[in-house]
């Protein structure tokens, strides 16, 4: 999952954070980040030239991305920039595809959760239809008297992930991603299962304390823990009586009519938390059949050689 991060910017200072809060996973070794920034310009906006401004826009965008891919090659970390031409949400999740990458990492501007993120409807098409993780990191936290502040400027720890599953095969799909970034941070993994009624409990915990167990075979520190009623409420409560760091969960499920679906579970958990989130959408590839009672977790992809001519890591 780690192999190759996307990380889009969209040019505000609390976009550029999740470069800082998630240093120790994008030096890991082998990695190699993509710093992406879309740019678009409407073509009917009266008084402007869309090719000449488009031109401006990427010139601007390119000498952008430079500074953040010299950063990152000077503190070791293998880096690219894209410069993709659209809509944002479309950009990301094209240059994800063709890019091959395993990890989309963003900050969501949220400053009262999910309904306020300045990146509005592109986080949530992103988290949506993304086909691989994503890594949805806080850029707000609560202040005094109902106020809201800049999340510090400063890495991340992961020391508790909370991993919540109903016992079906498609919330269990979280698991490598946890895994791994369990592997990557040295974080303990919580399985939290959650059943909505006594008839199902006992199934739900059997199942989770065999991923938990599984987990332990593979070195990781894990351990499982039931909860009876609404699932969000429990991720919730749980989320914060055990001080956890992150939650990873797969979104199952869409609300009807929508046309970029996101769990309603995962919605009011967003809505509730300013945790940050793993994010994997159920379906999207794979199973938890795929992975669970095998000894890797990972799928390495082969990284090319940065290109230094030029304009660091950009497309001429």
């Amino acid at each position: 999952m780690l192999e190759r991060i996307l990380i889009p910017l969209d040019g505000s200072r609390r976009s550029e954070a999740v470069l800082r809060q998630l240093g120790t996973l994008i030096r890991s070794p082998g990695t190699e980040v993509l710093v992406v920034r879309a740019t678009y310009v409407h073509p009917t906006v009266r008084g402007v030239d869309p090719t000449s401004h488009l031109t401006d826009c990427q010139e601007e965008a390119k000498s952008y991305v430079s500074g953040f891919v010299r950063s990152l090659r000077s503190a070791g970390v293998q880096a690219r920039g894209i410069i993709p031409t659209g809509f944002a949400a479309g950009c990301i999740l094209d240059t994800a595809r063709t890019e091959k990458a395993s990890l989309i990492a963003m900050s969501s501007h949220g400053s009262s959760g999910y309904a306020r993120w300045a990146l509005g409807n592109v986080a949530e098409k992103v988290l949506a239809a993304s086909p691989i993780p994503v890594l949805l990191v806080r850029s707000f936290h609560a202040g005094t008297g109902g106020s809201f502040l800049p999340v510090p400027e400063e890495e991340l720890r992961f020391r508790k992930i909370l991993v919540p599953t109903d016992g079906s095969e498609e919330s269990l799909s979280v698991i490598p991603a946890a895994r791994e970034l369990a592997r990557a941070t040295g974080a303990e993994i919580l399985v939290l299962h959650v059943a909505e009624s006594h008839a199902r409990s006992a199934v739900t915990k059997e199942i989770a304390e065999v991923v938990s167990d599984r987990l332990r075979m593979m070195g990781a520190s894990a351990s499982a823990v039931s909860a009876l009623g609404d699932p969000a409420s429990q991720i919730i409560d749980h989320g914060l009586s055990r001080r956890i760091d992150l939650i990873a969960m797969a979104t199952q499920g869409s609300p009807e009519g929508s046309p970029w679906p996101l769990g309603s579970v995962t919605r009011k958990v967003m809505r509730a938390l300013r945790l940050p989130m793993l994010v994997v959408r159920s379906g999207s590839g794979g199973s938890a059949g795929d992975w669970a009672w095998k000894g890797s977790l990972s799928h390495p992809l082969a990284l090319p050689v940065p290109d230094d001519s030029g304009d660091p890591g950009l497309p001429n």
